[in-house]
């Protein structure tokens, strides 16, 4: 089974490729979803199956973290904070190129949005973000080139690297109080950008972390540059 996944579906392992040429509907009996769909990832058959319904997910930090969502086309989702009878504390890869999503809401459950969350869900177009996030991983945002607003968590410690790469439509950005870090190319080529606050509780600021942000004002160019002289804007 090695480089390949599988899903248990009524104790019948078969390729994830081939369930998934199933129309999504065709697990709902009426209002009653089959409730013993399992999923596998690579091959590996762990003791703790993941039921498969509009999520994938895993059981990790005391809840569980969404991986996957399974409702193409839908323009707006709003999160649960439990699902399957667990609390949803995490989102990792969960919306990754999902070119319909327009608006979401995410509950004060999460506290973390994994690497890839949202990357290259190009019609996304605003986004807040509550206040119980704690930390945004890699490519969180990159490449959602219609995001325009974005509401950071008021405890928000981390922007990963890359966090909001080539979001060419994003005008402005108000970093919280207790963010320490904005990772490498977090911002860079964000072409519209041309205002962000940061606070004094940022010490780190990576490289190219506003590469080719062509707009910047003066005043957000001499902000980065109090923190990191290093700064390549070019």
């Amino acid at each position: 089974m090695n480089g390949t996944e599988y899903v248990i579906w009524n104790d019948i392992v078969i390729e994830r490729d081939i369930l998934k040429l199933i129309e999504h509907r065709s697990f709902y009996g009426g209002s009653t979803r089959l409730s013993a769909i399992y999923t596998y990832r690579r091959g590996s058959l762990p003791s703790l199956a993941n039921k498969l319904f509009e999520y994938e997910f895993s059981n990790e930090l005391g809840g569980i973290i969404l991986l996957d969502y399974f409702g193409e086309g839908d323009t707006h989702v709003d999160l649960p904070a439990y699902y399957d009878n667990h609390l949803v504390v995490g989102l990792r890869g969960t919306f990754y190129k999902n070119s319909s999503l327009i608006s979401i809401t995410i509950p004060d459950s999460v506290k973390s949005i994994g690497d890839d969350t949202f990357l290259e869900c190009t019609s996304l177009s605003s986004i807040t973000i509550p206040n119980s996030v704690v930390s945004i991983g890699e490519f969180v945002f990159a490449r959602c080139y219609s995001l325009t607003s974005v509401a950071l968590s008021d405890n928000l410690q981390d922007i990963g690297d890359h966090a909001f790469d080539h979001c060419r439509s994003l005008p402005n950005v108000v970093i919280p109080y207790g963010v320490t870090r904005i990772g490498r190319n977090a911002f860079s080529r964000c072409t519209s950008l041309a205002d962000i606050v940061i606070p004094d509780s940022v010490t780190s600021i990576g490289r190219n972390a506003f590469l080719e942000c062509i707009a910047l004002s003066d005043s957000a160019r001499q902000r980065i540059l109090q923190i990191d002289p290093n700064t390549n804007f070019d």
